[in-house]
């Protein structure tokens, strides 16, 4: 599964479905309205106002959402779609030799 922030047009998610087998491509843009929304609110566009680590704007909104989707929302999606594990891939990172999957899960 790929999570996307909804800045993949869905012809071209068709596509990599298409040209990858067992790809699902999931976009995860109203997690993120949603979460910058809520954290608007509750530190009021100010920093250190109701949780010095949260408000703080050490961080940019996209890492503290990132931080927030794997640290939370991750695993409910994926145990949704029969997943048991999870290993995130940055997109400067490499995998050199292929990956087989088990083929008892997905």
């Amino acid at each position: 599964m790929l999570f996307h922030e909804g800045d993949v047009l869905p012809e071209h998610a068709q596509i990599l479905e298409a040209e990858t087998p067992g790809l699902r491509m999931r976009s995860i843009a109203s997690m993120w309205e949603t979460g910058a929304a809520s954290f608007h609110r509750l530190c009021g566009g100010k920093e250190g106002t109701a949780n010095r680590a949260v408000c703080s704007q050490r961080h940019s909104m996209g890492f503290k959402l990132m931080c927030r989707f794997y640290a939370i929302q991750v695993m409910p999606l994926l145990r949704s779609e029969n997943f048991t594990f999870v290993m995130r891939l940055d997109d400067e990172g490499f995998l050199h030799n292929p990956v087989r999957a088990n083929s008892n899960s997905n």
